[in-house]
């Protein structure tokens, strides 16, 4: 361990020490009153009500509830009490034997009902607030499933930039890239629903949404449901993430923002880049690919338009030199609360801007069978990157709601994200097997966009008696890589001098070449459900609620590319292997005779066509049998998936594959009290393969040097799912929770090494394949606490969160194990994770100290084989501190360090083959320090 981090660790360890031991000083010492504290809510929304007043009847002792609906009645003596709650244009009520005692805090949570016929001149005060702490823990701890989540307010306390850095805050929840993993399993076996729509995919090659495109600004709440229920889609393992943005304003109010961060070793240092167009800056990018009249397939032209085409592709290959600026983040909201006659009306428009840099020094190597008897590895090549990446984000929603005095309510939802990224690369090293010292070059840009549009209903019908929802929905995304140019030079390390690499006879366009592709996704969505209360007038409480629906789904997708290359003409002059990049495609070199030419290494299979219908209909009845609650539901599932395109040797490939699921699914809870319950699951969930995975396209991946294809003939995956669950709600911003779950896996889809590929210099091909079953297990625990009781008022002010989670993973191969890593974890499954956090806060002086942490257990990132060890990635601590004061004219300023500690991400492997992986000893894949940011903000509030 570094002396730094030893340092930092020892302070972190002291603060906690002391906190702790402050927190247990309050708690034994002894109280001779006691507090009444609660949340106040409606009981059809879940929204809580701000300004509600409880009172104990018979006393002039009360509270009102605050912004989030909670209050606290301090100071009460022990004995037996009647409580009144009032709010204008809700019924009052009463609720009695409240029961005190010395030294402790009764929790209540109570639920109030609009006044019947008031509404025509009772303005509603209160609407829908959904995205505090104790709001999403009265959601998850009212929902059937097993659900964890996080808030807009415990967003707003980190450093976090987009939603897949917040949900790593979730217990169970990693991240793998830009997409999550739930209880450590892969992107592809989680699925992501903006509300009530399934999330767009904005990748080619990855089953899953990136959370990098919603800013963290945009979100109200994230729910994660861990077990399957008969209303929720069927299609996944690890979770549903419900990503919920901002809807509806408690006020009319603006806001405006803007941060500065400074990213150590990249701000202010020389930054290098590709060619940019214009609109880049917005997060767009324009920029041409091949351009037009380019010919559609190389291999029939002649030489004289081979020649043409290749003067008419942009001379773009050398990087501009420039500084790397400080990251920009802006920011705009507006928020509507219009008060009509008929109807509340909200509305609000956000709008989130982002660029940043980021320079990182990689060092990448490959290894062939380590030397057991010399005790030494044998290294393929030991590379050292120097990776510059630019990144414009550009987020906007526009949403607007209407409650009716009737109690429906109909909202429409808008979100459009907008990413524009450059990435270039510049090589050096050595290579070993090839034998030479390279001085490569790769230049990237991709352009990714995603719209999402959907109209919910809700209406109550019957007197109450029936709720009838509906929604519709409509989204579209794109991915576009327009010119992905890779080039090879030879160094030579006693002159200094540099060689071209040029192939002779057919293009090697990973060497010297260029990429082009296009992918445009579609989904048209629609659902509607009734949930009828039998018995619902009458006085009892055994109320069943039997509820109906179905969801339809349509997706299409197009992905088209092109791979070309540059070789030698027929009387190449040698002394062009010595001119510079730029000076090679000069239109006098692009020749027939003694130049380069054009070259085209496009396949038939590089390009498909696909679409998926889903068509679930679904079942289920809500039992509250006293202190128990049973659902219980069935979910058919029609699943049909299409695909075509060509194989390697250009034949037709039609995949037209229906399925049939059925899917039984039980939530049961038990309440001991309002405070505590214990939860059980069981359902069954499918995994359906992703469109990439049954196309057989090759793609090669320059950074990592390994060649990624489809498999046509997988199939999908069932799983059985179980789950126990232990809550306590002390009061209603706390949570302590214990779950146990397993998961059985059949033809669990893998990503696996293509033996048969061949591939030399390091490269390794992979492919996907169906495993013959896997099993998960595992435990997880998270604690949200605050001390609103405690003598010590640095105590009161205080608030802790804990959550981590142990996970076992096995996969079984079967038939496809031969020579595979087989008997190992899934691919992407941590054994642990750990996320902790300290809130210090004054509301009255506005001022907040936050302090996070994270670590996640190793991980496979690439599968081996039996002489090729998994690739695993390291644990890595990460320690963020922020700071937030907000000023009485509306200010807010904040402040904080991102990544204190800077840990070494890295990759390795256990080459020496002693069932262990040691992060100095073993052989390493990839390590980089990604570097700290040091961020400042300002928001100015005003109505």
């Amino acid at each position: 361990m570094s002396p730094k981090l030893k340092k930092n660790l020892t302070t972190l360890l002291r603060f906690t020490f002391s906190l702790l031991l402050a927190l247990f000083t309050t708690i034994s010492y002894a109280q001779s009153t006691g507090k009444i504290a609660g949340l106040v809510f409606d009981k059809d929304t879940k929204e809580e009500l701000i300004g509600a007043t409880v009172i104990i009847e018979g006393t002039s002792i009360g509270a009102s509830t605050g912004i989030e609906g909670d209050f606290v009645i301090a100071n009460v003596a022990p004995g037996t009490y009647k409580l009144k709650i009032s709010y204008i244009g809700y019924d009052g009520r009463i609720v009695e034997g409240v029961e005190v005692k010395a030294g402790e805090t009764t929790t209540l949570n109570i639920a109030l009902g609009e006044t019947v016929g008031e509404l025509e001149t009772i303005e509603i005060v209160a609407f829908a607030k959904t995205n505090t702490e104790s709001a999403v823990l009265l959601e998850i701890k009212q929902t059937d499933q097993m659900a964890s989540g996080v808030s807009a307010q415990q967003i707003a306390r980190s450093l976090d930039r987009d939603a897949g850095e917040v949900v790593r805050r979730v217990p169970g929840i990693t991240l793998y890239g830009d997409f999550i993993n739930i209880r450590g399993l892969n992107p592809r076996y989680n699925n992501v629903l903006l509300q009530n729509i399934v999330a767009p995919s904005l990748e080619t090659d990855i089953k899953s949404f990136s959370f990098d495109m919603i800013p963290s600004g945009q979100v109200d709440r994230i729910i994660i449901l861990k077990s399957p229920a008969a209303d929720v889609t069927g299609d996944f393992a690890g979770g549903v993430v419900r990503v919920y943005t901002k809807s509806i304003p408690n006020e009319t109010s603006y806001q405006v923002g803007y941060t500065t961060s400074v990213r150590a070793g990249t701000s202010f240092a020389d930054f290098f880049s590709g060619e940019r167009n214009a609109l880049f800056a917005l997060g767009f990018n324009n920029y041409d690919g091949l351009p037009s009249g380019f010919p559609e397939n190389l291999r029939r032209s002649s030489a004289s338009e081979l020649v043409q085409a290749g003067k008419s592709l942009r001379n773009n290959w050398v990087a501009t030199q420039g500084l790397a600026a400080p990251d920009q983040r802006v920011s705009f909201n507006m928020n509507h609360r219009i008060q009509g006659k008929r109807a509340l009306i909200g509305h609000i428009t956000a709008i989130n801007y982002s660029y940043t840099n980021t320079n990182f020094d990689i060092q990448r190597a490959d290894y062939n069978d380590y030397d057991l008897q010399n005790d030494q590895p044998f290294p393929v090549f030991d590379f050292q990157d120097r990776q510059y990446t630019s990144n414009v984000r550009l987020g906007i929603i526009h949403n607007w709601a209407f409650r009716f005095k009737s109690g429906s309510m109909i909202e429409v939802k808008n979100l459009a994200n907008f990413n524009a990224t450059q990435q270039y690369i510049y090589r050096t090293g050595e290579h070993y097997e090839f034998n030479y010292f390279p001085d490569n070059h790769s230049f990237d840009q991709t352009a990714r966009g995603l719209y999402a549009g959907q109209v919910l209903g809700k209406h109550d019908l019957l007197e109450g008696a029936a709720k009838f929802n509906w929604f519709g929905g409509f989204s579209t995304s794109y991915r576009n890589q327009p010119d992905y140019k890779r080039y090879r030079a030879d160094r030579d390390t006693t002159t200094g001098d540099i060689q071209l690499f040029i192939p002779v006879g057919n293009a090697q366009p990973n060497f010297l070449g260029r990429f082009y592709s296009e992918m445009r996704e579609y989904i048209a969505s629609g659902g509607a459900s009734i949930a009828y209360t039998i018995g619902y007038n009458k006085s009892k409480s055994f109320l069943p609620v039997v509820t109906f629906g179905n969801n339809s789904e349509y997706k299409t997708r197009e992905f088209a590319a092109r791979n070309i290359g540059f070789i030698r003409a027929p009387q190449f002059d040698i002394n062009l292997l010595a001119v510079g990049i730029d000076e090679i495609f000069s239109d006098e070199n692009i020749n027939s005779t003694n130049g380069i030419t054009l070259d085209e290494q496009s396949n038939p299979s590089d390009s498909y066509t696909a679409n998926n219908l889903l068509s679930a209909t679904y079942a289920k009845i809500e039992l509250p049998i006293q202190k128990l609650k049973v659902v219980a539901g069935i979910r058919y599932e029609y699943f049909r998936q299409q695909l075509n395109s060509f194989d390697l040797t250009n034949r037709p490939i039609e995949v037209n594959r229906p399925n049939n699921f059925i899917l039984p699914s039980v939530n049961l809870s038990y309440s001991f009290n309002n405070k505590t319950l214990i939860r059980a699951a069981y359902g069954m969930s499918v995994n359906n393969p992703e469109f990439r995975e049954i196309a057989p396209f090759g793609f090669y991946d320059f950074n990592y040097n390994f060649t990624f294809a489809g498999n046509p003939n997988i199939k999908s995956s069932t799983i059985q799912n179980a789950e126990l669950k232990w809550e306590l709600y002390p009061i209603p911003s706390d949570v302590i929770n214990v779950a146990i779950f397993y998961k059985k896996f059949y033809n669990p889809i893998e990503v696996v090494v293509d033996l048969g590929a061949g591939g030399s210099g390091g490269a390794k091909s992979f492919s996907f394949q169906n495993a013959e079953s896997a099993d998960l297990y595992g435990a997880e625990i998270e604690i949200k606490k605050t001390f609103p009781e405690a003598a010590s008022k640095f105590v009161r002010r205080t608030g802790v969160m804990f959550n981590a989670s142990y996970m076992k993973s096995i996969v079984k191969l079967g038939e496809i194990g031969q020579g595979q890593s087989d008997n190992r974890p899934l691919q992407g499954q941590a054994p642990y994770l750990v996320n902790a956090g300290v809130f210090f806060g004054d509301r009255e002086k506005g001022y907040q100290i936050n302090v996070l942490y994270n670590v996640v257990g190793p991980r496979i990132m690439f599968v081996g084989f039996d002489s090729y060890p998994d690739v695993y990635e390291l644990p890595r601590n990460l320690l963020d501190i922020s700071f937030s004061h907000q000023f009485k004219n509306n200010i807010e300023i904040s402040a904080g360090v991102a990544d204190v500690l800077n840990a070494e991400v890295v990759w390795a492997q256990d080459g020496n083959a002693n069932d262990k992986i040691e992060r100095n000893k073993d052989q390493r894949i990839q390590s980089f320090r990604p570097g700290s940011v040091y961020s400042f903000g300002i928001k100015y509030n005003f109505k």
